[in-house]
C-alpha cells in the first residue's frame, strides 16, 4: 500500500489483518521548494507491525537542490529515532503503473503481465496496480512488487535502543 495522508494505527492494523503486508510511506513531497511529509513519522510509527518502506518525491523545480532535499528527510529521521535501511527516490513519471483510473473500477490485474520494457528497465520493480482505493476507511494506493526482493520482516525496533527500523526491501538495481 502507498501512503500519502495521516493514517491511524488501527486502519494500519486492519490493513494488516486484511492481508497486505507492506505500507510505502511518503517521506518527502514535491510541494512548494519541497518539504518533509508532516505525516510522515506518525504514519511509520502507526504502522509498526506491517513492512514499512519510505519514499521521497523530491521538488526539482525548486530552489533546493538535491542533497538539501534529502538533508531535511535524513535530519527528521534521526530526530525520530528511526533507523532508515533505504529509501525511494521517485518521480511519478517515472512510476510503471497501469490503472484505468481511480477506485475499484480502476484496478488491474496485481501482477506484471503487462509490463512492457521502457528505458533502462527491462524487468519489473514495483507496480501501483489500483489507485485511491478504499481500505479499512482509507484511500490508498496498491502496489506489487516481486517477493524476490527480500523484504525482511515487518517493521520493527532495534533490540537495543528501541528505534523502530524501516527501508528493509531489496531492490536490484542494474
Amino acid at each position: 500500500l502507498a501512503v500519502n495522508q495521516s493514517i491511524s494505527s488501527a486502519s494500519f492494523t486492519c490493513m494488516k489483518n486484511s492481508g497486505f503486508s507492506t505500507a510505502f510511506i511518503r517521506a518527502y513531497m514535491p510541494i512548494a521548494d519541497g518539504m518533509v511529509d508532516s505525516n510522515f513519522v506518525q504514519n511509520v510509527y502507526n504502522a509498526l507491525g506491517l513492512g514499512t518502506e519510505v519514499y521521497a518525491i523530491p521538488q526539482a523545480a525548486g530552489i533546493k537542490t538535491a542533497a538539501q532535499q534529502f538533508d531535511e528527510i535524513y535530519s527528521c529521521i534521526k530526530q525520530s529515532q528511526i533507523i532508515l535501511h533505504n529509501i525511494q527516490v521517485t518521480s511519478p513519471i517515472h512510476w510503471y503503473w497501469n490503472v484505468l483510473g481511480e477506485g475499484e473500477t480502476g484496478r488491474t490485474a496485481a501482477d506484471f503481465s503487462d509490463f512492457r520494457s521502457f528505458a533502462a528497465f527491462i524487468n519489473p520493480i514495483i507496480k501501483t496496480y489500483a489507485r485511491a482505493t478504499r481500505i479499512c476507511g482509507t484511500s490508498v494506493d496498491q502496489i506489487v512488487y516481486p517477493q524476490s526482493y527480500g523484504l525482511f520482516s515487518a517493521n520493527s525496533t532495534d533490540q537495543n535502543d528501541k528505534m523502530i527500523i524501516v527501508g528493509s526491501i531489496q531492490i536490484p538495481y542494474s
